[in-house]
């Protein structure tokens, strides 16, 4: 028996996945709590291995929690259609995509090592000054 079309992730999802796989390149699998949950909090997304701190923005406010990074991803993954994402009480991540429901486990963000670490504000313009220099050279 032929099998229905298999239902695309939306842009909203591939979107979200793109951002937290940026993110986990400062992430690991096995290590310390930090290396392994990124935090998500006002339209950003967070993670710091000890070394590497790499963030982005993201569409939703509303959750202010830290995620298994592997987790929440693999969890993303099998989204095949429009995804909502509902943060518990003990600040657990509700992924739900039509039938499919994940629990992606997550830790206070102040618990973490890197919460302190923001971007640093802007101290010079950031334009092509220095792109159109390299060129002269």
């Amino acid at each position: 028996m032929p099998r229905g079309k298999r239902k695309e992730q939306s842009a909203e999802t591939m979107a979200l996945i793109k951002a937290l796989e940026f993110c986990a390149s400062a992430q690991k699998d096995q290590g310390l709590p930090y290396q392994q949950h990124l935090i998500l909090r006002s339209k950003t997304a967070q993670a710091y291995d000890g070394v590497l701190t790499t963030g982005v923005g993201i569409e939703f406010s509303d959750i202010n929690t830290a995620p298994h990074t592997v987790q929440l991803l693999a969890a993303l993954k099998k989204c095949k259609a429009e995804h909502s994402i509902t943060q518990l009480d003990t600040g657990q991540l509700v992924v739900r995509s039509g039938a499919f429901r994940a629990i992606v486990q997550a830790m206070r963000p102040d618990d973490l090592q890197s919460n302190a670490l923001w971007p640093d504000n802007p101290v010079a313009p950031i334009d092509d000054r220095l792109k159109a220099g390299f060129k002269v050279l």
